[in-house]
């Protein structure tokens, strides 16, 4: 009986103890303020193919969407941005200089009826990304206006 109930408490020890697994998704609510472009939401996932990101405005499409994965604390990410110009991917090496990546599938889409701008990255285009990353959003709108969600926590793929 000892044993038994010793074997119980140790187990509920375990469990109490045990770290959490980094999810592989989350999102980020953005306080809503009256300033053009407001991002309402930041919503992403670590898939071990792609990262996607979504970003939630309130009613009204920013004129440049700007998705990061970012690691570290050196300054390396990768950039997704949609502009009037299109839709580029650029990898930031921490050095402040950035170099455009070519990649099939990195897209951004939006929906008019939910006000929501997806971007997508496949893994297979961010080679330099590490399996946990963190994710931000930054909407601008002509040279001074602008809405930047925080930067996540460490997300891990899955």
């Amino acid at each position: 009986m000892r044993r038994a109930l010793a074997a119980i408490v140790l187990a509920l020890v375990a469990i109490a103890t045990a770290t959490p697994a980094l999810a592989a998704s989350g999102s980020l609510t953005d306080p809503d303020d009256p300033d053009i472009p407001d991002v309402l939401k930041l919503s992403y996932a670590n898939r071990d193919t792609k990262a996607v990101m979504k970003m939630t405005y309130d009613e009204i499409r920013p004129q440049n969407e700007n998705f990061y994965v970012k690691w570290g604390s050196a300054g390396k990410y990768y950039q997704l941005q949609h502009s009037p110009n299109g839709t580029v991917l650029r990898y930031f090496d921490g050095s402040g200089t950035p170099s455009d990546e070519t990649c099939d599938g990195d897209r951004v889409r939006y929906d008019t009826d939910t006000f929501v701008s997806t971007g997508t990255i496949p893994r297979s285009c961010m080679p330099h990304a590490p399996a946990k990353v963190k994710f931000q959003g930054i909407a601008t709108e002509g040279l001074s206006l602008r809405d930047d969600t925080r930067t996540s926590r460490l997300i891990g793929k899955g």
